[in-house]
C-alpha cells in the first residue's frame, strides 16, 4: 500500500474525539471525506493499557477510559460506515486480542502507536497478518527503529512505513525537528511519513518536501469539546486547508528534472532578448557590437548565437529596428 505512494495519502486521527459515541464517530469520518481526507484511524484501548495499580491512583483516567473504549461492535459499525461512504478504515490495537478483532474488519492498515515501537511481540503479532504495518517512531531512539525495520523487512512487509513524529500535544516549531524525515529515509527500508500533532500546516508542507506522502492529522469536530485530543487537532475548517495546502505543496515539487513548462517557453519569447539594429545596415557590411543591441523580445538571436555570426556580411539592407535573424548573413 505505502511502497509505491506517489499522492498525498492523507488520514484523519479520530482517535478518542467521538468521545464514544457512535453518531460523532460517523461525524468526525464524514467531515474526513469531506475535507479530502484518504482514510480514518481510531484507537482500540481499553483498561488493559494500564495497570490495576495505576488506575486504582487515578481514578479519573479510570473514568474517561470508561467513557472512551470502543469494543468490536462499535468498529464494525464504523468500518461499515467508512465503505459506504468510500474513506479508507483503520484502528491501532494495543493487545492481540484487539489485533484479532481488527483483522476481522480487514482494515485498510494497522497502526503501531509511538508507544508501542517498544513492544516487539505485539508487532510480530501484526506482521503474520497480510495487512502494511505503520509506525510511528515517537520517543523512539534509532536503534528501535532500526530493530522494527529490520522485522519488517525480514517479513517481507514491503508495503509498509514509518512515520517520523514528536510525542509532544502540541510541540513548538524548534521541537518538530522535521529534518528528521530525511535522516530516517537514509536509514531505513520503508517510505517515511509524518504524524503531524503540530498546529497549521507549515510542517505538513515541508515533510512534502522531504518527499513523505503519508500524513496522518488528528481531527476534532470542535477545539474546544474538551477531548484529551480536541485542543491541537484540526477542525473542520483546519482540515480543508490542512489538505488543500498538502496537496498544493505537492503540486508544487515538479520532476526532478530541468524542464520547461510550455507556458515558460512562450514566455520566454518575450521575457528574453534578442539582437536588434542601432542603424541602417547595407547589404556586405560586417556585423559588430557596436551596430546591435540586446532587447526585449525574444525569438530572435541571441548573444550565444552572435558570438558566432559577429563580423560576418549582412545579405540584405537593414533598417534600424530591426530584429536579426539568421537568414540576414551570407
Amino acid at each position: 500500500m505505502f511502497k509505491n505512494i506517489t499522492s498525498p495519502y492523507i488520514i484523519a486521527e479520530i482517535g478518542t474525539n467521538h468521545y464514544g459515541k457512535i453518531y460523532k464517530a460517523k461525524q468526525l469520518v464524514k467531515i474526513a471525506k469531506q475535507s479530502g481526507c484518504n482514510a480514518v484511524k481510531f484507537q482500540s484501548w481499553d483498561k488493559t493499557m494500564w495497570s490495576d495499580d495505576f488506575l486504582e491512583k487515578n481514578p479519573a483516567l479510570l473514568k474517561d477510559i470508561k467513557k472512551l473504549s470502543i469494543d468490536f461492535k462499535f468498529l464494525k459499525k464504523i468500518k461499515n460506515y467508512c465503505k459506504k461512504i468510500k474513506i479508507d478504515f483503520a484502528s491501532t490495537p494495543f493487545s492481540t486480542r484487539q489485533v484479532d478483532e481488527l483483522v476481522k474488519l480487514k482494515p485498510a492498515f494497522i497502526k503501531i502507536a509511538s508507544m508501542d515501537i517498544v513492544n516487539i511481540n505485539l508487532i510480530k503479532y501484526c506482521i503474520k497478518f497480510k495487512f502494511p504495518i505503520l509506525i510511528s517512531t515517537g520517543l523512539a531512539t534509532l536503534s528501535e527503529i532500526m530493530e522494527v525495520n529490520k522485522l519488517l523487512k525480514k517479513a517481507k512487509k514491503k508495503n509498509s512505513a514509518f512515520l517520523h513524529c514528536v510525542s509532544i500535544y502540541p510541540p513548538t516549531d524548534k521541537e518538530l525537528n522535521m529534518l528528521n524525515i530525511k535522516y530516517l529515509k537514509k536509514k531505513v527500508d520503508f517510505p517515511v511519513g509524518f504524524s503531524d500533532h503540530s498546529e497549521g500546516s507549515i510542517s505538513a508542507i515541508q515533510a512534502v518536501s522531504f518527499g513523505s506522502n503519508i500524513f496522518e492529522k488528528h481531527i476534532t469536530y470542535d477545539k474546544k469539546s474538551g477531548g484529551p485530543d480536541s485542543a491541537f487537532a484540526a477542525n473542520p475548517k483546519d482540515l480543508k486547508e490542512y489538505v488543500k495546502n498538502i496537496h498544493k505543496a505537492k503540486d508544487g515539487l515538479g520532476n526532478f528534472s530541468r524542464k520547461l513548462s510550455n507556458k515558460e517557453k512562450n514566455i520566454k519569447k518575450v521575457m528574453r532578448r534578442s539582437a536588434f539594429i542601432t542603424k541602417d545596415i547595407n547589404k556586405g557590411d560586417k556585423l559588430s557590437w557596436k551596430n546591435i543591441i540586446m532587447q526585449r523580445p525574444g525569438g530572435g538571436l541571441e548573444y550565444k548565437q552572435l558570438k558566432i555570426l559577429i563580423k560576418k556580411k549582412i545579405n540584405y539592407n537593414l533598417l534600424r529596428g530591426t530584429r536579426l535573424k539568421k537568414n540576414h548573413f551570407i
